[in-house]
């Protein structure tokens, strides 16, 4: 199994598995086209989604915090538990790191650095109206 698929059946399992934890628990706890996602505490650490702040740009993070959708690079950005996508400029790239600029990210962000691409499948699955979406 590549490791695409790996990641995406990976996925579906926690996501699926995240509700019966207790009672009424969901993984996913708010959704907006406009705003973005929030995500249970549980769920974050099931997946082991990890935020970090950001400084003074540009900002240095691990490549492991870039998402690639088509012919964009960006970030999952949370603020006040909502999570977006945010577009971002690579300035440069040195190993396990990269520098980003964005005009919509602030010093004091945070800035998702670990399991991005879980953000990416929970994105595409609350956009579609199928299950499928996320595995194409």
């Amino acid at each position: 199994m590549n490791t695409v698929r790996r990641s995406v059946f990976t996925f579906l399992i926690l996501l699926s598995a995240i509700p019966a934890w207790s009672e009424g628990a969901k993984a996913v706890t708010a959704f907006s086209e406009d705003t973005g996602f929030k995500l249970s505490q549980k769920a974050m650490t099931t997946m082991g989604i990890q935020f970090g702040s950001i400084s003074t740009p540009p900002w240095k993070l691990p490549k492991t915090a870039l998402v690639n959708i088509k012919h964009v690079t960006g970030v999952y950005r949370r603020v006040d538990g909502w999570i977006d996508f945010v577009i971002v400029t690579v300035d440069r790239s040195d190993g396990n790191w990269v520098w980003i600029t964005s005009p919509d990210l602030e010093p004091g962000d945070d800035v998702a650095v670990a399991n991005a691409d879980f953000l990416r499948m929970t994105e595409a699955e609350l956009k579609s109206d199928s299950t499928d979406a996320c595995a194409h």
